[in-house]
């Protein structure tokens, strides 16, 4: 693939990454085409991704689960968390899983229920929702790919954004 990458390297006119990781990484790999790479950070539209009123009950009641057998979600919880974004080994999805284990765990023993909602769709999709049944998580939804707004009105309903990474 190095190769393959470095022909098509030559060939183009500029190279976007998004961090400057992915910056030191071409360059190290491809120092000839090093002025090509132009860095555009991942962004949000604060005109879309801002603070709004929402009733939590009425934003998980219109959520689809993808992961229970008739799709609806509780609307009794005391906490929300929310995880939204590409289903990627880089995320560290299955971190948060583990995690979603323990805090499930503990805050049921203070009387706390608290749902994860799971926004976003990609290749470990399957292996994800297979670890969240062998965790045994039962306040864990996978909800699918979300448009904007309605990403806006469940990270307005959530008390927690988890942003996992391994990089």
């Amino acid at each position: 693939f190095v190769e393959m990458a470095r022909k098509s390297a030559q060939s183009s006119k500029s190279i976007i990454v998004i961090s400057e990781a992915q910056r030191q990484k071409f360059c190290e790999l491809f120092p000839d085409q090093a002025d090509k790479v132009e860095q555009i950070t991942n962004g949000y539209n604060p005109d879309v991704f801002k603070v709004i009123p929402v009733d939590r009950s009425e934003v998980l009641a219109s959520l689809t689960a993808q992961n229970t057998a008739d799709g609806k979600i509780p609307t009794d919880y005391d906490k929300v968390v929310t995880f939204v974004g590409k289903f990627a080994d880089f995320k560290g999805i299955d971190v948060a899983l583990d995690a979603a284990k323990k805090y499930e765990e503990e805050a049921s023993k203070e009387g706390v229920k608290v749902a994860t909602i799971i926004v976003g769709s990609g290749a470990l999709e399957q292996q994800l929702k297979a670890q969240a049944e062998d965790l045994n998580l039962q306040h864990t939804y996978f909800v699918g790919r979300q448009n904007h707004d309605v990403i806006r009105r469940i990270q307005n309903a959530s008390d927690v954004s988890l942003v996992p990474s391994r990089e």
